[in-house]
């Protein structure tokens, strides 16, 4: 999720970011991280990258209305206003945890121990 935020806020700062040829290359190279510190790193920039899209979400309408170049063809066949794009990347996001969260619950490991909701 961290590649694909930054690859959008790339986008909306008008820097072009290359799209790439193969999923995997949005993908870590490796499996895991390498040290407790690599992993709080790696949540760090989760939550850097989300506080700059919550900012920009506070956008005013015109500003949320403008249109975010295209890095890629499909982008072309929809809008790809800033609202759409910050839609777009909510959706990712959801997705991605939703799965999260369900291999959590297959492995036992959610809801966490000291509570939650489990209806």
């Amino acid at each position: 999720m961290n590649f694909w935020m930054a690859y959008e806020l790339k986008r909306i700062g008008n820097e072009k970011p290359v799209y790439p040829a193969h999923a995997s290359e949005s993908w870590p190279t490796n499996a895991a991280p390498s040290s407790e510190e690599e992993w709080q790193e790696a949540i760090a920039l989760f939550r850097g990258l989300l506080a700059k899209l919550a900012r920009l979400a506070d956008s005013p309408p015109d500003c949320l209305s403008e249109e975010v170049g295209a890095t890629h063809p499909d982008h072309t066949k929809r809008s790809s206003s800033l609202l759409a794009v910050l839609w777009q990347t909510l959706v990712h996001n959801s997705y991605h945890i939703g799965q999260v969260a369900m291999l959590r619950r297959t492995f036992g490991a959610w809801p966490p121990k000291g509570g939650g909701d489990t209806w």
